[in-house]
């Protein structure tokens, strides 16, 4: 009777095989909807600009991030105050309306030239809600990674702004801020993305020399990323030592500073190790990452004291914040890009086993589900996986010798049945 009914139902094969594309054409629209939105994901969770928000709630110059055509996505307290806005109702609206009007045209050029030069800057007065109009130097940077239309704000650009009676000190924080925005997140180069911060850093905090990020610990480092031979030098100055300020870091979870690493009797062997070298004062600050301290920033000087007062610290924190922002961004990246990669394996997949269910089911004259179930036990019989079964199908259809193993196949499972 199972047979008999198998049979039946398999009377128009041409009509079959017409109904099995089409659920194919739909399953396939399924997956693809389903891999457009994680590919969505991974453009908007690449974003380095998830690393400049970071940083932004860290510093006091004002940093807004706009979409392509100027609508505010983001921006920072520093970025309130200057425009009289609370900084819940910036998000949306168009930062051209706080340019002064003679100076909305060069806004305009300033956000083109940026996303295709890959920078701009210029001189705008703003217009706050209340008050007397303000000029201030702009830095334009675009995500160099992000999406340039579309998928996530129509290509996001940073405006970092500062105006006339910033200290001259901070023009480099400036620069430095606008380059963090460009990191390149999206391809997964975890190494270039620390090079270009360590650089970043270096210029942005006041005396130093150099600067270098340890992933893992000190002593036991998995990577290491310097921007210079004197930040490399100490690195392995402090490793042979077995001590010194990025341990102490690493292990208790807060910036140390050294004023003259080489007269610090906190470390009798790493004072040793580095009296050769053009190292005096020394910052380290600990990545933290999901409240575990994943590795440490160390910036480095020349000068003794050069790092005194809160000003360097404050900054060499801003930059290890920004340095575990990034590490998140990547791992978060690695994990969407891996998650695509099985779903596209998935569509492929998939379409080859609903092409061979549909062969089958025109050949042995039997539904879509025991067409698969015919699949599934020679697979079992073959101890070949069932997508491998069904490329061979798709591959060779007329394989008589495969049809007649379907056929016993299809035997066994009316048998079952």
């Amino acid at each position: 009777m199972q047979r008999a009914r198998i049979h039946a139902e398999g009377a128009d094969p041409a009509r079959r095989l017409e109904v099995v594309t089409e659920e194919l054409a739909v399953a396939t629209e399924e997956l693809a909807a389903q891999q457009q939105e994680i590919t969505a994901l991974l453009a908007r969770e690449a974003s380095a600009h998830r690393v400049l928000r970071a940083v932004a709630e860290s510093v006091d110059l004002p940093v807004v991030t706009t979409d392509a055509d100027g609508a505010v996505t983001a921006a920072n307290e520093a970025a309130s105050a200057l425009l009289g806005v609370p900084l819940a109702r910036l998000p949306r609206a168009p930062l051209l309306t706080h340019v002064a009007a003679p100076h909305r045209a060069r806004a305009r050029r300033l956000l083109a030239l940026a996303r295709e030069a890959g920078g701009a800057s210029g001189e705008l007065d703003l217009v706050p809600r209340h008050g007397d109009p303000v000029h201030a130097h702009v830095a334009l940077t675009p995500a160099e990674d992000g999406p340039r239309a579309g998928a996530w704000g129509g290509g996001a650009v940073s405006w970092v702004l500062s105006t006339p009676g910033e200290p001259p000190h901070r023009e480099p924080l400036l620069r430095a801020l606008a380059d963090l925005t460009s990191l390149p997140v999206a391809d997964g180069d975890r190494h270039g993305a620390l090079a270009r911060l360590t650089a970043s850093t270096t210029a942005a905090v006041p005396g130093a020399a150099w600067t270098s990020v340890t992933l893992g610990s000190p002593l036991a480092p998995e990577e290491v990323v310097a921007d210079s031979t004197g930040a490399q030098a100490f690195d392995g100055a402090q490793w042979r030592a077995g001590e010194g300020p990025g341990v102490v870091a690493a292990e208790g979870g807060a910036v140390v500073g050294v004023l003259d690493v080489r007269a610090d009797a906190r470390w009798p062997r790493l004072t040793a190790a580095v009296a050769a070298l053009p190292v005096r004062s020394v910052l380290a600050a600990p990545l933290v990452v999901d409240d575990e301290v994943a590795g440490v920033l160390t910036v480095g000087s020349e000068e003794p004291g050069a790092f005194a007062g809160e000003g360097p610290r404050a900054r060499a924190e801003v930059f290890a914040g920004a340095a575990a922002a990034l590490l998140v961004s990547l791992r978060q990246v690695g994990e969407l890009r891996s998650t695509a990669e099985h779903l596209q394996l998935a569509m492929a997949f998939r379409s080859t086993i609903e092409q061979a269910k549909g062969l089958v089911a025109a050949w042995l004259g039997c539904s879509i589900e025991q067409a698969f179930d015919v699949l599934t036990q020679l697979s079992q019989d073959r101890n070949v996986k069932v997508r491998d079964v069904a490329a061979l199908l798709v591959k060779d259809p007329g394989d008589q010798a495969l049809l007649a193993l379907l056929r016993r196949a299809a035997v066994r499972v009316v048998r079952r049945a």
